[in-house]
């Protein structure tokens, strides 16, 4: 069935696959850091348990970022861990500290960064590991941030606009999509089927990609990268 208004058509997909595309790189730059974090500092030896530690998600000049995380004493008296942080640049920091920490108390732990700890031109890296006391296991996390030469916005400003232009563009052009083909046939609804899978599938990348989680991060990326070239590719065919 030949579609109602052909170039509704047109703009509808042209929308989809920049915003699709945006979608793509900008959990691309999420997951890399993170990533990479996992390599640059090598095996350490390893720990008992996780640690909660966060990075910002993207950096730029204008920016002053803080790293932040927290050590909990669940123990019946004070402890003194012994807390080591690696912070990547053209020579690697290495800072250790040793605070008290009295029983159900919480340390909040900052350190601040910026491009003075850039690696490989564009990511700042962090690693933590607190050394095993009184009852209290060792624990490690590592995290990383995207820093990029943009002086004239925020790393939060960037990724709220990338995060905005990404679900614009493919929701509004799946929105004209649909109306430029009227009413959409098996064929036409197999193809709106495919731009909503691979939508969901950016959105869970920028999720997974703004908590942290490169493995399935990667995996997402690997999975809306092939359903954007088959969908790319069966549109092309058909023209």
């Amino acid at each position: 069935m030949k579609p109602k208004n052909k170039f509704l058509v047109s703009l509808g997909l042209i929308l989809f696959f920049i915003g699709a595309m945006l979608g793509m790189l900008f959990f691309a730059g999420l997951t890399w850091p993170h990533l990479e974090a996992n390599f640059y500092f090598g095996y350490s030896g390893g720990a008992d348990t996780r640690m909660r530690l966060f990075c910002p998600h993207i950096l730029t000049p204008k920016d002053s970022g803080v790293v932040t995380s927290a050590v909990t004493n669940k123990v019946d008296k004070p402890i003194s861990p012994i807390i080591q942080t690696e912070i990547s640049g053209p020579i690697m920091q290495t800072l250790r500290t040793r605070p008290s920490i009295d029983p159900g108390q919480t340390l909040n732990l900052k350190w601040d960064v910026n491009a003075d700890d850039l690696a490989y031109g564009h990511l700042i890296m962090v690693e933590v590991y607190q050394y095993s006391t009184y009852k209290t296991p060792t624990a490690t996390a590592n995290c990383g941030t995207l820093f990029l030469f943009l002086p004239a916005l925020t790393g939060q400003q960037i990724y709220l606009s990338a995060l905005a232009a990404s679900l614009i563009g493919m929701i509004s052009g799946i929105f004209i999509w649909i109306l430029g083909n009227g009413t959409l046939t098996g064929l036409e609804q197999e193809r709106l089927w495919g731009m909503v899978v691979l939508a969901g599938i950016i959105v869970l990348g920028i999720l997974l990609g703004t908590l942290g989680q490169w493995i399935l991060g990667t995996l997402a990326l690997a999975l809306s990268v092939l359903m954007f070239v088959i969908q790319l590719s069966r549109r092309l065919a058909a023209s």
